[in-house]
Order: C-alpha cells, then structure tokens, then sequence
C-alpha cells in the first residue's frame, strides 16, 4: 500500500534542526546516488523521486549553482537511502519505513557532521561505516528474521532453558569483525515455552 504524499513538501532541512542544517558539504543528485553505489546498494534517481513524492523521504533543497536551480542532499542522505534499502531489502514496508527514517534523520546528521568534520582534519581516521551509526539498532531488528527466532526457540527447548539474545558478526573476507558491524538480537518468547509452562 502506498503511503500517502504530505501536504508540505518538506526538504531535508525541515527533517533535521541546529548546526546539522548546515552540512559542510552538498551533493548533487548524481553525486548522491554515486556515494550511495559505491556502498554497493543499487538505487535510481526514478527511486528517489518516488520516495521523495510519497514522503517517504525528505526532498532535496534547491541552490542556485553554475546558472541554474539545481538540487542538492547532505551526505547524511545516503546513510538514510541505505537504511531504507536495508530495511526494503528485509521486508519491512515503506509505510512502517517512513516513520524510522524520520526519526533517525537528526542522529544520521549529527553522526555525518562529526564524520566530516574529522575527516577533513584527519582524512581516514574513520571508516564510512562510521555514518551508518544510527542505523546498528534498526538493521539488528530487520536481521532477525522469522528463521531466526525459531532456530533460537528450538535450541533454548533442546536445552531446557529460554533463548533471549543472539549475538551476530559480520566479518570481511580477511576473517575480521566488519567495524560496528556487531549485533546482540533481543530474541521475542518461544510461545510453546510459555504454554508448557502453564501446565
């Protein structure tokens, strides 16, 4: 179901407040989904454009540049797209995206100011997966999956006693823990646990 466009078309700096309205940098539409691909997620300008009409996302602002009106995003905005991809790409729908996304846009912005202001001090110091910070939380919930919880459920029956986390690293092919790419899964009560237990 499609979610509905909003009455105001609001741009990234309405979704955002204090000194993150004033990203060191802007990029271009182009500029944009080139970041974004070189994270290895594939998204079309088409695709920003529908996510910005239905409200999905913020629109970009507009600044006059080499004599026309032209569209530009903070760097913050790929972190968000790749978020919503991610959570796209685990089954989640765009109605219950939108609202996330809306709520993690300030720390997305907060996180990208830092990243660069660093970055332009001391160039590599932090990985890029450092913006993607605020989004740990969210693709832990999305990674565990319905296969998951009850592989969880079996082995805590097997063993006589509840499963309530697991833990999941993602590691490069050098065998190395991915950084921040560690996450502790809150795994949701076996019901069959819950009801032996009542007899």
């Amino acid at each position: 179901m499609r979610a509905r466009a909003p009455t105001k078309r609001e741009t990234w700096e309405d979704w955002v407040s204090g000194e993150t309205t004033k990203p060191t940098r802007l990029l271009s539409r182009d500029e944009l989904i080139a970041e974004i691909r070189t994270w290895g997620t594939d998204v079309t300008v088409s695709d920003i454009r529908f996510w910005e009409y239905e409200g999905i996302l913020p629109r970009a602002v507009k600044r006059w540049h080499e004599g026309a009106n032209r569209v530009f995003y903070p760097l913050w905005m790929a972190a968000l797209i790749m978020t919503l991809r991610a959570l796209q790409d685990a089954g989640m729908s765009l109605r219950n995206i939108a609202p996330i996304l809306r709520e993690k846009a300030q720390d997305f912005a907060e996180i990208s100011n830092t990243y660069e202001s660093i970055e332009a001090s001391n160039p590599g110091v932090l990985h890029r997966s450092f913006l993607l910070v605020p989004a740990t939380e969210l693709f832990a919930d999305a990674l565990l999956n319905q296969e998951l919880v009850q592989h969880a459920h079996r082995v805590g029956r097997m063993l006589g006693q509840p499963v309530e986390h697991m833990r999941l690293e993602l590691r490069g092919a050098d065998g190395k823990v991915i950084e921040g790419a560690t996450y502790l899964l809150n795994v949701p009560a076996d019901p069959r646990s819950s009801d032996s237990d009542a007899t």
